[in-house]
């Protein structure tokens, strides 16, 4: 049986010039671009994260697949 995971996968670019990815995992794997814009969004007003996330770069769903043998 195999075991699948969702990670969301968010790029941004910082205050300081640099990029920087952020992950969330595991996420529901129906998360879509206006929800991943929207999250994006809201980190980077929030003000919370030190490394202060400036300009979104873009987003991706990965999943990963494990098929257990014996």
């Amino acid at each position: 049986m195999a075991d699948v995971t969702n990670a969301l996968t968010m790029k941004f670019k910082t205050a300081d010039e640099k990029t920087r990815p952020v992950t969330l995992q595991p996420c529901k794997a129906t998360v879509t671009e206006t929800e991943a814009t929207a999250l994006m969004e809201s980190m980077i007003s929030s003000g919370v994260f030190i490394y202060e996330p400036a300009m979104k770069l873009g987003a991706t769903l990965t999943q990963r697949s494990v098929v257990e043998l014996f």
